[in-house]
This record gives structure tokens, C-alpha cells and sequence, in this order.
């Protein structure tokens, strides 16, 4: 039996599983936690070893992903902890990833009671210091993730973000990161950094005869993976400065940069929110573990937009290099000044509606 604990800033998720399953929970920590030696007391616990019974309000989940692969869940606040057992699957690997994903959604529900709020993001950083690229999907957010982690920025995440809200430095944390699609069109291949991605593809014997196609062939990198590839470091935290909307626009010359208002900021925000439980593992939003955020959700999304600067972002392949330095001015606090020095990337563009 194994018993450790997972560490993020003042989240501990103490677990205590068999032998065969700490390698598992192992893997797929990397880029979320520390793995450490139990020590102190934990935010909670969740117990996957057979050698304890579960207690408490019970729940057997499917999870249709993994081919309905199903467990028992119990939820025992009293005792601050989760069981997690009697996992059924039509294979040791959906086995080992409904272990994984609910491990993850324990420790993703603890992010969320200290005051945690995520959204559809990519997020970029450089010195500690970042950037998140809030949109939704088919906006240009993954290419702006590439551009910049082409320039040197570090990886914080592709698809997911969560941010606690601090007047001091608000903390930004990479949740859980879906393989990286990167759609290997004409023109993102135009651009003469970008062809080592179809280099890549060619050494897998990925064809290109689709790269006109959103859907078509894509070079699938994990997020690990895509940091090395570009010589970056994947970091899983960074201290947020700003935000960012990219909107692709193939006319655009140059990279047009548009200041949002606060109330511009927060509808566009809160429309890309998301739940950090995974709506198929909604059971464990049952987990408390008695603490109150000091912002609620809808106060910490309108004190975010109030406090950081976001920027909707006109921009294409051939903008690159002036998308790279304009986030780079945002990181270091310097975007007006680097406004006023690059005349031609001050955006005008009006605001999209957003449908709620």
C-alpha cells in the first residue's frame, strides 16, 4: 500500500492506494502537482486501496469515454475523505483512466472550494509572469500558444485554465491538458518556423493532403511533447498579468490590439467559463471541505476583469512576430508604451457579441 500526497500551494490531496496503482495516479500528476511523503494534515484524502471500505454518500459512475467503464464512489465530508473502488473496465487501460481522470477531478474539486475559476484558455509565460489566451474553439488560440512558445515563451497549458483571484497576484494553474492539434494548413506552413511541424508529421507518416480542413489530419503532440519540441519548459503555474481574445482574421496586415473595457472583459470572459469538475464526474462536487472562498465565482470573474488589462487580438500567420512582442509588452506591464511605438497594431475592432 502506498500513501502520499499531492501538493499545490496550500491544496494537499493525501491518497492511499495499492502498489499497483501509484504508478498510474503517478503518471498523470506530472505538470498538475508535487508528489511528496505524507506529512501534516491534508485538504482531503481519497483512498483507491482495497484494503479499506468505503463509507458514506455513494455513487456508481460511468463514464462513457472509457467505454462505460464503471466505480464506486463514496464521499465521506465527516471524515474528509473519497473512496474510489470497485473499478469495472473492458481493459487495464480504461481502467487506468477512470483512476486517473477521478484522482484528477478530487484534486480539481479542491482547486475549486479555494476559490478557483476556469475558463477555455491557453495560457504562455515567461520568467513567472503570463499571459492566458481565453477563446473558443476555431478562434486562434492554439496558433497564438504556438507562435508564442516559438518565440520563448514557457508552456502553461493549451486548453484549460483555472485562476484564484489575489490584488496581490492572481495565480494561474494549467488544469489537466488535452493532446495539442495543430492543423498543418497552407498557411500556417507559410511561415518558415512553422515547417518543422510538417517535418514531424512526415518522420510519423502523417498525410497533408487534408491541411485545407479543420477536421482533417492534424499532428496530435502532448503538451510535454510540444514544450520540448520548441526548446520551452511545460510549467503547470504562473502569476497571470493579462488576457488575451485572439479572433482570426485573414485581412489583417498587422496584429491589431484592442483594450476591452472591464464590462467588455467580463461578457466575453464569463463566456468562456468552465467547470473545473468534468460534467461526467459532477458526483464529486459533493466534496467540501469547509472552505469559503474569499471571491465567489461572479465576484472574482468581475475582480479579474477589473484588475488585468485584455486585449482583443485581429491576427493571422503572417503577424506573428508583432503578436509575440505585444504579449510580451502585456507580461511586462508595458503595452501602452508599446502601442504608442507600433502605431500600426492599434485595433479598432468591434466587439463580438457574445450569446449566452
Amino acid at each position: 500500500m502506498k500513501v502520499f500526497d499531492i501538493r499545490y500551494r496550500d491544496v494537499v490531496l493525501r491518497v492511499i492506494c495499492d502498489d499497483n496503482q501509484y504508478d498510474v495516479i503517478k503518471e498523470v500528476i506530472d505538470g498538475h502537482g508535487t508528489i511528496t511523503d505524507a506529512a501534516g494534515d491534508p485538504t482531503y484524502t481519497v483512498v483507491t486501496s482495497k484494503m479499506f471500505t468505503g463509507k458514506g454518500m455513494h455513487e456508481t459512475l460511468s463514464d462513457k469515454w472509457f467505454n462505460n467503464a464503471t466505480m464506486d464512489c463514496f464521499i465521506d465530508n465527516d471524515r474528509q475523505a473519497c473512496y474510489i473502488q470497485n473499478i469495472n473496465a473492458d481493459s487495464e487501460k480504461n481502467a487506468n483512466s477512470l483512476l486517473q481522470t477521478s484522482v484528477l477531478n478530487t484534486f480539481n474539486r479542491l482547486l475549486e472550494t479555494k476559490g478557483y475559476v476556469s475558463f477555455h484558455a491557453s495560457s504562455v509565460e515567461k520568467d513567472g509572469k503570463g499571459v492566458i489566451f481565453v477563446a473558443p474553439r476555431n478562434s486562434g488560440k492554439t496558433c497564438c500558444m504556438l507562435n508564442t512558445i516559438g518565440h520563448g515563451f514557457n508552456l502553461v497549458c493549451n486548453d484549460k485554465v483555472a485562476v484564484r483571484f489575489d490584488p496581490n497576484g492572481s495565480d494561474c494553474y494549467g488544469v489537466m491538458d488535452k493532446d495539442v492539434n495543430i492543423r498543418l494548413s497552407p498557411e500556417f506552413l507559410r511561415v518558415p518556423e512553422n515547417q518543422k511541424y510538417a517535418d514531424r508529421a512526415r518522420e510519423l507518416g502523417i498525410p497533408l493532403g487534408q491541411e485545407n480542413e479543420l477536421e482533417g489530419d492534424k499532428l496530435r503532440m502532448t503538451p510535454n511533447e510540444l514544450a520540448e519540441f520548441n526548446g520551452v519548459e511545460k510549467v503547470y503555474s504562473t502569476s497571470m498579468t493579462g488576457m488575451v481574445y485572439p479572433m482570426y482574421d485573414p485581412s489583417v496586415q498587422h496584429a491589431q490590439f484592442t483594450r476591452l473595457t472591464p464590462e467588455q472583459a467580463y461578457e466575453l470572459l464569463r463566456s468562456q467559463q468552465l467547470p473545473l469538475v468534468h460534467p461526467t464526474k459532477e458526483y464529486f462536487k459533493n466534496i467540501e471541505t469547509g472552505d469559503v472562498p474569499e471571491y465567489p465565482s461572479e465576484e472574482a470573474l468581475r475582480e479579474i476583469c477589473a484588475t488585468y488589462p485584455f486585449y482583443m487580438l485581429a491576427q493571422n500567420e503572417m503577424t506573428n512576430d508583432e503578436v509575440a512582442s505585444g504579449v510580451e509588452a502585456i507580461i511586462n506591464g508595458e503595452m501602452e508604451t508599446w502601442l504608442s511605438q507600433n502605431p500600426q497594431c492599434v485595433g479598432h475592432q468591434d466587439v463580438p457579441t457574445i450569446d449566452d
